[in-house]
């Protein structure tokens, strides 16, 4: 099968990995696979040789300007490739694809990889996407939830897979006695919610300041973050770590992981600290993901969204019973077996043939 996968490649994206990994692993699989990123050309995750890999960058300061060239670009590439299947993780470039003409969407595939309850899908935006379901040839879902959104035509259409757990849990083996550090993992954007996070720390008993809390990422509200940290004179104890590429060295013998995010996907982070045994705690994040991954006070911990006090009882609760927490972790880590990359991949590749079969195998470009 000829591939087209579509991404903006932004950075250590969630998306952007998934997005890499999959155009990876079906080109190893035999099938010509072309990847393309649209106004960004920043792809920290390898990209196999096997790929054919190309890139479009914005060049005007106007938005709709720059909305018009990688439409008129992606066309191109598609006319170009002339592939079976174009295979998108954004909602722009699949609405694009919409537009393009019957031939073209019934060979889309649109992967939802946030939340589709999300204030965003409002106004213009809603109506567009209304438009792109009815046009495209499939859609992939992450969870249940996300898949529940939308109305039985999408439904009939869809299927659901998880994210892949990349990395091996038998390779990883729990310290006896782990660091005395929270950690998390995630850009610094208003859906991760490190606020929640650093608001909860304000309030532990001073007991518990002999933990040190690490947050992982990059993004637009560093200094937010940072001004925070002072205000609430927490520089000796929280720390904004940046992006790195070896993360999961990084983290993996901390005393508890704590994901914070007001929505997700199927969050990657979390998935990968359940996957090296971390005690986890997870705020009930749209569409439901989390809640999909941990039943509460069996592989981990789940409180509400953006409640500081329920938070804050969760942290004293694992830190306080470490020998639970760590019995938490190991059954997390038991489940993340499920979500071997060959079986999430063979998912994938088996969703591609039946849209192929549904719609054709004689596309004129």
């Amino acid at each position: 099968m000829r591939l087209l996968f579509v991404g903006y490649l932004h950075g250590y994206g969630g998306a952007e990995k998934q997005l890499i990994m999959l155009a990876n692993e079906m080109a190893e699989r035999c099938h010509d696979v072309a990847l393309v990123s649209l106004s960004e050309n920043n792809p920290c995750f390898q990209i196999s040789s096997k790929v054919s890999y190309d890139y479009f960058l914005d060049r005007y300061k106007l938005r709709l300007l720059n909305i018009g060239s990688r439409f008129l670009y992606l066309k191109r590439k598609i006319k170009e490739i002339a592939p079976d299947l174009i295979i998108h993780f954004n909602l722009q470039s699949a609405y694009m694809c919409a537009f393009m003409g019957k031939r073209i969407s019934l060979s889309t595939i649109y992967a939802e990889r946030g939340d589709p309850y999300d204030k965003e899908y409002t106004g213009m935006l809603a109506i567009i996407r209304k438009f792109m379901c009815r046009k495209v040839g499939g859609f992939v879902f992450q969870t249940k939830g996300a898949q529940e959104f939308f109305p039985m035509y999408v439904r009939e259409k869809s299927i659901v897979v998880s994210n892949p757990i990349f990395i091996n849990p038998n390779e990883y083996n729990r310290v006896s006695a782990p660091d005395n550090r929270i950690v998390t993992v995630g850009r610094l954007h208003e859906q991760k919610n490190h606020r929640l996070l650093v608001n909860a720390i304000a309030e532990l008993p001073l007991k518990y300041k002999k933990y040190k809390v690490e947050i992982y990422g990059a993004g637009e509200l560093k200094e937010e973050l940072q001004k925070q940290i002072d205000e609430k004179n927490l520089t000796k104890q929280v720390f904004l770590m940046g992006a790195c590429s070896d993360v999961i060295e990084k983290i993996k013998n901390a005393a508890v992981f704590v994901l914070t995010s007001d929505y997700e996907g199927m969050p990657n982070a979390l998935m990968e600290a359940m996957a090296l045994g971390i005690p986890c705690i997870s705020t009930d994040c749209r569409p439901g993901g989390a809640r999909e991954l941990i039943k509460s006070g069996v592989e981990g911990l789940i409180v509400p969204c953006n409640n500081v006090e329920r938070l804050k009882a969760a942290l004293m609760q694992m830190l306080d019973n470490q020998l639970a927490a760590e019995k938490m972790g190991e059954k997390a880590k038991d489940k993340m077996k499920d979500f071997k990359p060959e079986k999430i991949y063979s998912q994938w590749e088996s969703f591609f043939e039946i849209i192929t079969q549904r719609r054709g195998n004689n596309i004129e470009y």
